[in-house]
C-alpha cells in the first residue's frame, strides 16, 4: 500500500508539470531580458511585460525542474534509509508532501500571473490609426513589435 502510495505521488511530480505545461514556455532558461542591455531598446509596456513574464518564467522552471527534483530525491532517499527508524520515514514523507503542496503552490502562481500579465497586455493592445493592433498578446506567450536596430 505505501510503495503505491508512493510510486502515484512520484509519478504526480514528475508528470503533472510535464504535461501541464507541455504547450507553453516552461521549462525556459533565459534570455532573461527582451529589450536593453545589447538588444533593441525598450519602446513600450508590452517590452516590460515580456521581460517580467520571461524573468517569472525562468524562476518556474527552476523550481520546479531543479529544486522540485531535488527534494523529491532527498524524501525518497529519507525514505528508502529509513530502516525502523520513524523519525526518518516521517521527515521524508513530509519531505516529500511538502513537495507536491509546493509544486502546486507553483504551478497555480504561475496561472495568476500569467493571467494578470495577459490580462495588462489585452488593456495596451489598443492598435493603431488603421485599426490593426501593433502588439500581438497572447495567453502565455507575449510578443511585441521591436524595430531592428540600424
Amino acid at each position: 500500500m505505501k510503495k503505491s502510495i508512493l510510486i502515484s505521488i512520484a509519478l504526480a511530480v514528475f508528470l503533472v508539470p510535464a504535461v501541464g505545461f507541455a504547450a507553453s514556455s516552461i521549462p525556459y532558461w533565459g534570455p532573461l531580458l527582451s529589450c536593453g542591455a545589447g538588444l533593441a531598446p525598450c519602446t513600450n509596456f508590452c517590452d516590460m511585460i515580456s521581460t517580467t513574464q520571461n524573468i517569472i518564467n525562468f524562476a518556474i522552471t527552476v523550481a520546479l525542474f531543479i529544486i522540485a527534483a531535488v527534494l523529491v530525491l532527498y524524501g525518497g532517499f529519507m525514505l528508502l534509509i529509513a530502516g525502523s527508524s520513524s523519525e526518518r520515514f516521517t521527515t521524508g514523507k513530509k519531505i516529500l508532501t511538502g513537495t507536491v503542496i509546493g509544486i502546486a503552490i507553483v504551478i497555480g502562481s504561475f496561472l495568476i500571473i500569467n493571467t494578470f500579465l495577459w490580462a495588462m497586455g489585452l488593456l495596451t493592445n489598443s492598435g493603431d490609426l488603421t485599426g490593426e493592433a501593433q502588439n500581438k498578446i497572447g495567453w502565455p506567450i507575449v510578443t511585441c513589435n521591436i524595430p531592428a536596430i540600424k
